[in-house]
């Protein structure tokens, strides 16, 4: 998916290169910021319920989000289609110790990813 949204955006650009005439109709805006994502669980208990159990899925409410737009302008910039992709990443790390009779585990930096990615078309 991504290949595809790249692909389009430089096609998109070489063919307004040659058309410097046409070239202010094009608008290409790229961000990247913090955002955050109320959907990955964070601060919540991590034991499930049963005796020496736990979940481990909690990542930080506090992620990044980077991503970019095009837009074609139409008739003295009145009206405009656009193209929009966001990818927006939530992390969680953790450190695993558990000791038993005869077992002994222990993870170290154990890293979970929250991905979410937007594509918007707008008219």
């Amino acid at each position: 998916m991504i290949n595809k949204v790249v692909s389009f955006v430089i096609l998109m650009t070489l063919a307004v290169q040659g058309q410097e005439s046409k070239l202010n109709r094009y608008e290409i805006s790229v961000n990247f910021g913090v955002a955050g994502n109320f959907f990955v669980d964070y601060g919540q208990s991590q034991s499930n319920g049963s005796v020496g159990s736990q979940n481990y899925y909690n990542k930080n409410f506090i992620g990044t989000i980077g991503g970019f737009e095009l837009i074609l302008h139409l008739k003295d910039k009145k009206q405009s289609i656009g193209l929009s992709f966001d990818r927006q990443l939530n992390y969680g790390k953790k450190n695993i110790a558990y000791d038993s009779d005869n077992i002994h585990v222990k993870v170290i930096d154990f890293k979970l990813r929250h991905l979410n990615e937007m594509l918007g078309i707008f008219l």
